[in-house]
């Protein structure tokens, strides 16, 4: 019988081990910003009033004014975001497109893009933080005329436990998407990313039923010859707060894969490393959703001995004789969870800023024995709607 313990952290040590070694052959390239490209910031906003505005400042505190400019697209948003926007561009200039109905990301940016002036078009949602370090990077990439675009990784804005553990996750995407850089990566964030006006448009820009029009877009680039990378100097972005609103998200984005690999099924069939983490990171979330199912039902087997031998006898000696029982298995579990978080380290070191931070290397622990699995088991919903919608979304409605 398959140890599936064994399998994961086999798993986990060939695939960190490829992540690393390739961000590393990446990272090390210095890459300087020659110049200053005009470019055209386009800024879909939908209920962002909260945000909106700190994001269009962080635009221009991160590139020199003259050098851009700035649309903004209010897709038919039903909060305060066309006030505030209206209110702001007395002081700032902008332009602003007011959709009257709710069109989507995708077709509200398509339909802008002919107002810009930039060579440079860049994306960025309306709950993104901007720095010029990020900037200046994307773009030193983009002076390279094989890449066509570059995105930038998100650090979370809001605070708190389950924003910290999705930051461990964020850093995992920036370490196998920024391993991807060594050919092409297969996806790009697309909250804040910069491509080139040219091969926008060959690609006929956003594909509008695409549940994940930035992996949609990266990959259609991909098969028309360009190259897609990802930089290593983070932006902000507001997370989901909630468990509900985080399940919703990675919903979304495990069904839009699913979509994009059957979609560009031959990109992926041509680039061996995809498939290399494709496979090993479902064989990865399959066994931890076995382990989560086999703790499940351990725990259901220790409770329910402890109720029977409690019939017959006092309490305390019924924990003695479960303790005995069960003592050694729960301690190899507890060892395997233990190596499990090991793995993770190496994604809970961006997020220590300062010595006095270490004990954030705590995070390793809930992150691999907690997150993980539960988003096993969230991907695996995804993975069900997106076979099920594919479809109906191929025949030109919209995703999302």
């Amino acid at each position: 019988m398959i140890n599936l313990n064994l399998v994961s952290i086999t798993l986990l040590t060939v695939l960190l081990l490829l992540i690393l070694t390739l961000c590393f052959l990446d990272y090390r390239k210095k890459r300087t910003l020659a110049g200053k490209p005009f470019v055209s910031f386009l800024v879909p906003c939908y209920n962002d009033a909260d945000t909106v505005k700190e994001t269009i400042e962080s635009v221009y505190e991160s590139y020199d004014a003259s050098r851009f400019e700035i649309i903004v697209v209010n897709d038919g948003s039903t909060d305060e975001s066309l006030r505030i926007l209206r209110s702001l561009r007395k002081k700032r200039d902008f332009t602003l497109v007011s959709n009257k109905k709710n069109r989507g990301k995708a077709r509200s940016l398509n339909s802008v893009c002919g107002r810009a002036k930039g060579d440079i078009l860049f994306i960025l949602d309306a709950d993104v933080i901007l720095n010029r370090g990020a900037v200046n990077e994307m773009l030193a990439r983009l002076q390279d005329e094989r890449v066509a675009a570059v995105s930038s990784p998100y650090r979370p804005k809001n605070r708190g436990f389950l924003a910290s553990l999705q930051e461990v996750e964020y850093n995992m995407l920036l370490f196998i998407q920024g391993a991807h850089n060594r050919f092409s990566t297969i996806a790009i964030w697309g909250g804040c990313c910069a491509v080139k006006r040219k091969p926008f448009e060959e690609v006929h820009r956003l594909s509008e039923n695409a549940i994940l029009e930035d992996m949609d877009l990266a990959l259609k680039l991909r098969e028309a010859g360009h190259r897609v990378e990802q930089s290593f100097s983070f932006v902000e972005s507001y997370v989901p707060s909630t468990v509900g609103a985080w399940s919703r998200q990675k919903i979304r984005w495990n069904s839009g894969t699913v979509q994009n690999i059957r979609k560009h099924y031959k990109t992926w069939l041509r680039h061996s490393l995809n498939l290399i983490f494709v496979v090993l990171f479902s064989l990865l979330s399959l066994s931890f959703t076995m382990m989560l199912v086999r703790q499940a039902l351990l725990v259901e087997n220790i409770f329910g001995n402890y109720k029977l031998i409690s019939e017959a006898t006092m309490s305390l000696l019924s924990l003695k004789a479960v303790g005995l029982y069960y003592g050694a298995i729960l301690l190899k579990n507890l060892l395997v969870s233990l190596y499990f978080a090991v793995f993770a380290v190496p994604y809970v070191i961006p997020m220590i800023g300062r010595p006095r931070q270490i004990y954030k290397l705590l995070y390793a622990i809930p992150f691999s024995i907690l997150y993980l699995p539960a988003y096993s088991v969230v991907c695996v919903i995804g993975i069900v709607k997106g076979i099920v919608r594919y479809r109906a979304l191929e025949r030109g409605e919209r995703a999302w």
